[in-house]
């Protein structure tokens, strides 16, 4: 008897422990989306379809240390629904313009404090001539200090959240002066 007890007590601790790291090290699209005030009149009288990105790969388990391509995709839609520059932003059917995207390097840095840089190009085509009307390489960086966050892997993901949000961040500068 007490030995069943004594291994329902080790699952229980396994368990919880499994559901600790997992809280810690999952990436959230939502924390990847930057802050945007008041949504103004949009700058661009086009419809804006987000197509797919590409370039994404999966973390190894326990370990985040990349964006998956769905990833990326959720937060650039919220960001780009969010930014107010375009009349609606989707990712079905037909729209005036399609943003595309690429994931060309997520590179890690860093001990006691973690760095990550999130580099991507980003291009927009005209679904009605095929020509591509803008592109831009947009390269960010964000650092987690240990005094932050205690936990190596909760630092690696906000450090990486905090990448792209950066990174998404300059992509609607740069689009906010864009010609299109």
């Amino acid at each position: 008897m007490n030995h069943s007890v004594f291994s329902g007590q080790a699952w229980l601790v396994i368990v919880m422990l499994a559901f600790a790291q997992a809280g810690c090290s999952g990436i959230n699209t939502k924390r990847m989306v930057p802050e945007q005030g008041e949504r103004p009149t949009p700058r661009f009288d086009y419809s804006l379809k987000i197509v797919q990105p590409v370039g994404g790969q999966k973390s190894v388990f326990g370990v985040q240390d990349y964006v998956e391509n769905g990833e990326l995709h959720d937060a650039l839609m919220n960001t780009m629904t969010g930014s107010g520059l375009f009349t609606r932003v989707t990712d079905k059917g037909n729209a005036d313009r399609e943003l595309h995207s690429e994931i060309i390097a997520v590179a890690p840095s860093g001990g006691y404090n973690m760095t990550f840089a999130f580099v991507t190009q980003y291009w927009i085509i005209d679904p009605a001539t095929g020509d591509e009307v803008w592109r831009k390489g947009v390269n960010a960086r964000h650092e987690v200090k240990v005094t932050e966050t205690w936990s190596g892997s909760a630092r690696a993901v906000q450090a990486l959240e905090g990448a792209v949000r950066k990174n998404l961040q300059r992509l609607v500068e740069a689009l906010s002066t864009a010609e299109l």
